[in-house]
């Protein structure tokens, strides 16, 4: 099943038959095939902390997949300057918003590179690291009191995300940056977020803000870090992760909270939902906004963006953490 799904990924991006994500908000009837990377870095990331517990087909298989992004799909992510960081979209040309009618028209629009995209693209191809680099673009562009800027760029509001400050920090564990201030400050703040959990998913989380991605990214982040959670944070996340599963009804988001479940050592919940698709990051224009933060998560302000590549390492995920005996859940190296 592993070996089969990671082929079909690899076959789809390279006769362009795989659209690398949708873009879709139901209100407005909209849907666009989309060209952002996140979905495929994602994917990849996914397959890379799982690697260890593949047979040697499934080994041979992920490679080989790795391989084609890194040579055909990649570079083309990078900062247009040759900085070591990443964007959500093409910039060699810059092609923002792909499929788009509307805003891939402005270069109001474009984004400038962030800490996301940086982190996995350094996570998943660590041999292309230029972690110095990285380290001073991180430390320049954070905020005033020392916490991740989600943006690289000058002409975005200051943000501070939660997620994409998790992957953030995996990146500085694997180049042994932890004894820095800035990675000590920033854990400390991503442990004390958790208590804020669900109220203000949509505000510490704004590219994200489904507690279920939230809870994963959570869960994710104390499976792989190098550093143990303290046992009290552990255990809220789990009481969560239950009370989710109660009220979720959705299948994808479901085997996503029980797939959370399981890195933490527990068993899963079952539980069935309905299979309508579901998204795995959003855009919300309004969130770092002072006074419109409340209406951030809803559906008329809301772009959804879902990436059926990233859905298939997900099934990946969940069979390899249900089926067989982990000998590790090990941070890419």
């Amino acid at each position: 099943m592993i070996e089969k799904y990671i082929y079909e990924i690899l076959e789809a991006l390279k006769n362009g038959k795989a659209n690398l994500a949708e873009r879709y908000n139901g209100i407005w009837k909209y849907s666009r095939n989309d060209n952002s990377i996140f979905g495929v870095l994602s994917a990849i990331f996914i397959l890379k902390s799982l690697e260890i517990n593949f047979t040697i087909e499934e080994k041979t298989a992920f490679n080989r997949l790795r391989a084609w992004v890194e040579i055909n799909l990649l570079h083309k992510y990078r900062n247009k300057d040759n900085k070591p960081s990443y964007n959500f979209y093409p910039t060699k040309p810059s092609l923002h918003f792909g499929g788009g009618y509307f805003m891939s028209k402005f270069d109001h629009f474009r984004l400038p590179d962030d800490i996301d995209d940086t982190a996995l693209a350094h996570l998943c191809f660590p041999e292309l690291s230029l972690s110095p680099k990285v380290l001073n673009l991180l430390e320049k562009h954070a905020l005033k009191n020392g916490i991740f800027n989600t943006w690289f760029g000058k002409n975005m509001p200051l943000e501070f995300d939660l997620c994409a400050s998790i992957n953030t920090l995996l990146f500085l564990e694997s180049v042994d940056f932890t004894d820095s201030d800035l990675y000590k400050l920033n854990r400390d703040l991503v442990m004390r977020s958790l208590s804020e959990l669900p109220e203000k998913s949509n505000i510490l989380a704004r590219h994200y803000q489904k507690p279920a991605l939230v809870y994963y990214n959570y869960a994710r982040f104390f499976s792989l870090s190098k550093i143990s959670a303290p046992k009290e944070v552990v255990s809220e996340l789990i009481s969560l992760l239950k009370i989710e599963i109660g009220v979720e009804i959705n299948q994808g988001f479901i085997d996503m909270l029980n797939v959370s479940l399981l890195k933490l050592g527990h068993a899963e919940i079952v539980k069935e939902g309905n299979t309508s698709k579901f998204f795995q990051y959003v855009g919300s224009p309004l969130a770092p906004y002072f006074g419109a933060n409340k209406y951030s998560t809803a559906g008329l302000v809301t772009i959804y963006w879902r990436s059926e590549i990233l859905e298939k390492a997900l099934e990946i995920e969940c069979y390899v953490l249900k089926n067989r005996n982990l000998t590790n859940h090990a941070l890419p190296a």
